[in-house]
């Protein structure tokens, strides 16, 4: 009976320590030859790519301090336009932040979706599908050296980068003629002892003139008659719609012209829409878009007379009924 229970004694402890060794196993507790359990590392979220700057709303014209009015990102970042651009057409590519490439220096301000565009800020397609805001379809970008609102660092960068501007003139009627005025902030100069300082200035709806002496694409007004009559200088980068044009003036300026006939602003002018500067001497007039208007001289009295450069039909071959149907250039002034 002893020996019976021994042995029963002896195989549960066989069974036990086998039992245990293999638990032992199954939680690593083996020799230390076995492999050792590996902790994952944690997962780790993709770096965004980088993109170039978008907004939804269009740019704002913006005056910033004696700079004067800009077109700005919503950012407040100052824009620009290259001169090697064409209308609607970028030809600045590259990559964001990657300075050997044009855009990476000069990142276009893109469209976002929903973005929609009026006459003024209009949007373009790129080469590659992105839409990019433009100014009356002149690209827009921005600098990657400006930082803040009112940093230009990029204005005339090898004399193809400009600030973006808006027309420094536009139109409104004014004793009910369609005139030209200038808009927001101007560009002129002074004249002392024949040397030209530029300033800038708020005239904002001010009316513009005509000078009749002037002859077509030249300005004859210099020295004090400037002083009395500063003329509307264009900034640098500025582009041209018929039939304004802009003419050399002095010290390398250009100045806005209408129909080759350059425009001016009155010193006496204290607001929008006075006209205190029409036919002053028969020989200053209203920049208004009527194809004529009355004119007095001493000699001829009051008559009818067009503006600048115009378009006539010329007789074909003297008759007084067959016309070529041909438009000429006729310049016509006093």
């Amino acid at each position: 009976m002893k020996t019976t229970t021994f042995i029963h004694h002896n195989i549960k402890l066989a069974l036990f320590a086998s039992l245990s060794f293999t638990l032992l196993s199954a939680c690593g507790g083996g020799s230390s030859t076995d492999t050792p359990m590996v902790t994952p590392p944690p997962a780790t979220t993709p770096s965004p790519s980088l993109t170039f700057p978008a907004q939804v709303a269009m740019p704002a014209v913006t005056v910033v301090n004696d700079n004067g009015s800009l077109v700005l990102a919503e950012s407040g970042l100052s824009l620009y336009t290259f001169d090697n651009d064409s209308l609607n057409t970028t030809t600045c590519d590259g990559t964001p932040d990657d300075l050997a490439t044009c855009a990476g220096k000069w990142p276009p301000l893109l469209a976002a979706d929903s973005a929609t565009a009026n006459a003024t800020m209009t949007i373009i397609t790129r080469s590659n599908g992105d839409k990019q805001w433009a100014l009356k379809g002149q690209p827009l970008y921005q600098w990657h050296n400006d930082k803040a609102q009112g940093d230009i660092s990029g204005d005339n960068i090898n004399n193809v980068w400009h600030l973006a501007r808006p027309m420094p003139l536009t139109t409104s009627t004014i004793n009910n003629l369609p005139t030209y005025v200038s808009n927001k902030t101007i560009a002129s100069v002074t004249s002392s002892a024949d040397v030209l300082t530029s300033f800038r200035t708020d005239k904002d709806g001010f009316t513009l003139y005509t000078f009749d002496k002037d002859t077509i694409n030249t300005s004859n007004c210099s020295g004090g008659c400037i002083n009395i009559w500063p003329p509307l200088l264009a900034d640098k980068g500025a582009r041209t719609e018929a039939p304004l044009s802009l003419v050399d003036v002095a010290d390398g300026n250009k100045q806005w012209a209408y129909k080759g006939k350059p425009l001016y602003l009155f010193i006496n002018d204290n607001a929008t829409g006075d006209t205190k500067g029409n036919e002053v001497k028969d020989i200053w007039h209203t920049a208004t878009q009527e194809p004529a208007i009355q004119r007095s001289t001493v000699d001829n009295g009051r008559f009818l007379s067009a503006t600048g450069q115009v378009e006539v039909l010329m007789s074909n071959n003297g008759s007084i009924t067959d016309f070529n149907g041909q438009r000429w250039l006729c310049f016509i002034y006093l």
